[in-house]
C-alpha cells in the first residue's frame, strides 16, 4: 500500500542534492535513505538511524525499534545529524545505517538476500507504522 520510489536499483553514485530532488519531484511523504556503515574498528557493528528534524524523531525511533527485532543486529539507536540529504529534504527524513560492511560477520550477512530482505522489511514495517500515525496530507 505504499508507493515506493528508488533513486537507484544498481550500485551507481546518484548525487547527493538529487536524492532529496527526485522525493521532492516524486511527491514522497518521508524520505529513507538507507547505508551499510564503516568504521576503521571492525568490532563495531549494529544499526543506527539519523535524522535532523523534530518530525523525523518518530520516523527514526520507530526504523530503529524495527530493526531492533532483526535477531544478532545490536541497536546502535537514534542520532541526530546534519547530513545534505536530511537538510535538504522537505518532508519526515532518515538516514539508516542498517550494518556496518567493515565488521566481518555483519559483511557476511549483508551479502545474504534473506538478510537484506529482514533489514528491508523492519524498515517498511516502520514507515507504515509512521504513515499510520501521521498520514499523507490530501493534496
Amino acid at each position: 500500500g505504499v508507493r515506493v520510489v528508488m533513486t537507484r536499483e544498481t550500485d551507481t553514485y546518484v548525487d547527493l542534492p538529487d536524492r532529496p530532488r527526485t522525493a521532492k519531484q516524486q511527491g514522497a511523504s518521508v524520505f529513507v535513505s538507507i547505508h551499510a556503515n564503516a568504521s576503521t574498528r571492525s568490532a563495531v557493528a549494529g544499526s543506527e538511524t539519523y535524522y535532523l528534524s523534530p518530525q523525523s524523531l518518530v520516523l527514526a525511533q520507530l526504523i530503529q525499534e524495527e530493526l531492533g527485532r532483526v535477531p544478532g543486529l545490536a541497536n546502535r539507536g537514534v542520532r541526530t545529524a546534519n547530513f545534505l540529504v536530511l537538510r535538504e529534504a522537505d518532508m519526515p527524513a532518515v538516514l539508516v545505517e542498517v550494518a556496518y560492511l567493515s565488521n566481518a560477520d555483519e559483511e557476511a550477512r549483508l551479502r545474504q538476500a534473506a538478510f537484506r530482505q529482514r533489514l528491508a522489511e523492519a524498515v517498511g514495517r516502520a514507515v507504515q507504522r509512521f504513515l499510520a500515525v501521521f498520514p499523507v496530507p490530501a493534496h
